[in-house]
């Protein structure tokens, strides 16, 4: 976790302002990227994971942290409001990921970096195994290949792509045109 952790502040740069954690669970990656330079806004899908985010804010005194439930595929922000965006752990899990790039890109600020972990085939990790690999379709998982994911954040409105594999692990940056 905190090697990934790195890799999403890193990919985050030194940009300040107000980041969108985009299917935040209980804020795993947001409680950590908070801090007096940058306002975090979490939403997820679960109630629960927000609520046991929330428990986790106040307990670790991170106060420059919201959460909100929504849909990615329906923000309930306006157009260009975020100077970034982190989407760690989750698009793998959206049924149409080229939706959930497009509503993500229509809030970030032209220029504006995108932090995405995801999985890709690899010959190390968890999918390595084929058991893991069947089950991850069974349900719903998508593995993207590093150049299927670049089209289609290029076709979602990003450019400058910068994919970082490591083991069944994609991790890539892109900036919103």
């Amino acid at each position: 976790m905190p090697r990934i952790v790195g890799l999403v502040k890193e990919m985050l740069g030194l940009v300040s302002g107000l980041i969108l954690d985009v299917a935040c669970g209980p804020g795993t990656y947001g409680r950590r990227l908070a801090d007096p330079s940058r306002m975090i806004y979490g939403i997820d899908v679960s109630q629960g994971m927000l609520e046991q985010g929330m428990v986790f804010a106040q307990r670790e005194q991170v106060m420059n942290i919201a959460f909100a439930r929504a849909k990615v595929e329906n923000l309930p922000f306006g157009d260009r409001v975020f100077d970034g965006a982190v989407c760690s752990g989750s698009l793998h899990l959206f049924p149409d990921a080229g939706l959930a790039l497009r509503e993500i890109r229509r809030t970030l600020k032209p220029g504006a970096p995108l932090a995405i972990i995801t999985f890709t085939p690899g010959k190390t990790g968890l999918l390595r195994f084929r058991r893991f690999r069947e089950r991850a379709g069974k349900k719903g998982l998508r593995v993207f290949q590093v150049a299927e994911l670049a089209e289609i954040l290029a076709l979602a409105g990003f450019s400058d792509v910068s994919p970082t594999t490591f083991g069944s692990g994609l991790a890539c940056r892109a900036i919103r045109c």
